[in-house]
């Protein structure tokens, strides 16, 4: 079974931003900036049973976070580029927001997200 993982490393806090990879089977396919809103930072643990689908809300191709495990209902990563776009949320490029859409089967619950401090 193909291993799933994404790795978001916060590098300021105060700004919310950080880096995010995107590995498969151990091997990074990726590296980018995300971005959240610093007034609503998803908490620092590892996120499992994560899954690739199509937020109903905004239409957005997107990672889903299990609710009971982040405390919170309704969180993604999906396409933005700053933390305005964010409302509790991570955000990252489109481009590599679609790249996991697309390598990841959908709605499998088969990904880990990793969210931690530098």
């Amino acid at each position: 079974m193909t291993e799933y993982r994404i790795e978001a490393r916060r590098e300021d806090r105060s700004v919310a931003r950080g880096t995010l990879r995107f590995l498969v089977d151990g091997a990074e396919r990726f590296s980018t900036t995300f971005w959240e809103d610093p007034g609503k930072l998803i908490p620092a643990k590892t996120y499992t049973g994560c899954s690739t689908t199509t937020m109903v809300s905004k239409g957005h191709e997107a990672v889903f976070l299990p609710d009971g495990q982040t405390g919170r209902v309704g969180i993604f990563i999906h396409p933005g580029s700053e933390p305005a776009h964010s409302e509790g949320c991570l955000v990252a490029a489109t481009d590599r927001v679609r790249e996991i859409y697309r390598t990841v089967p959908r709605d499998a619950r088969n990904v880990t997200v990793v969210v931690s401090e530098a």
